[in-house]
């Protein structure tokens, strides 16, 4: 069994007796606790609402149960719940209390923890909603870009402009999956593809990013070089790891 922090206070507030564990745990010796205000041992925010509050009514009632913060004797803090009694004397008068202190540490570490993991939870919600959205609209500008693209003919420019657009439009249209995958609300899509193509094809939309820092070069298999893979997710680690290595660069515009 766990030990008990445990105290005892007076009718002044100042402290009688305290055990061992209370005196291991907070970093004190005895002859520096006894005989001081319980007070003295909470935070600031905590001494004033136990002065204000929670004394006042416990002298009154003969019970409480508070959550407090303790103060080390390094100044640290220790979130606890307290449970006392009070112990009163033949006249009814109060005599001392007798008080259970538990640690909340832990408690409070994995309900931060949960709150973490729910906020996540949130995030991944919003996030594939945004995404679910977004891929929408982008499927608009797809459809308008190829409406675009037969216009244009054999116009080289506008032609090979409009490639560029719709390149970039379905690379977005694949993270929105990607995004909607993680999330819960779509899945991911492996096939068969040719590393060397989709490489080639990512550059294109790449130089844009890391022109102004770096030069890229391409060293590929001679062969074709087929992978079943999710290709919306390979593409995400190239990018992030030429995005990355382009800014860790640092003085003259470099190669990757």
């Amino acid at each position: 069994m766990t030990p008990t922090m445990l105290h005892s206070i007076d009718g002044r507030g100042c402290i009688r007796e305290v055990s061992e564990i209370w005196l291991t745990r907070l970093g004190y010796a005895r002859d520096e606790v006894v005989g001081r205000l319980v007070t003295d041992f909470l935070s600031p925010a905590s001494a004033r609402y136990a002065r204000d509050v929670v004394l006042p009514k416990f002298y009154a009632t003969g019970a409480c149960d508070v959550e407090y913060e303790m103060v080390r004797s390094d100044g640290t803090t220790m979130p606890v719940r307290l449970h006392a009694v009070a112990i009163r004397d033949a006249a009814g008068a109060f005599d001392r209390s007798i008080a259970v202190i538990e640690d909340l540490t832990e408690q409070r570490a994995l309900e931060n923890k949960m709150f973490e993991a729910q906020k996540l939870e949130s995030l991944g919600l919003m996030a594939g909603s945004i995404a679910h959205d977004f891929n929408n609209l982008l499927a608009s500008v797809v459809g308008n870009v190829q409406i675009a693209a037969r216009a244009a003919g054999h116009i080289a420019p506008a032609a090979a402009a409009l490639a560029d657009i719709m390149t970039a439009a379905t690379r977005a249209a694949d993270l929105c999956r990607e995004l909607l995958a993680y999330s819960g609300r779509g899945r991911f899509h492996d096939e068969t593809i040719d590393l060397n193509e989709l490489v080639v094809e990512l550059v294109k939309v790449l130089a844009v990013n890391v022109g102004e820092r770096a030069s890229l070069e391409l060293d590929l298999v001679p062969e074709t070089a087929l992978v079943e893979v999710d290709a919306t997710q390979v593409r995400q680690v190239l990018m992030n790891l030429v995005v990355n290595a382009a800014e860790a660069m640092d003085g003259p515009r470099g190669t990757v």
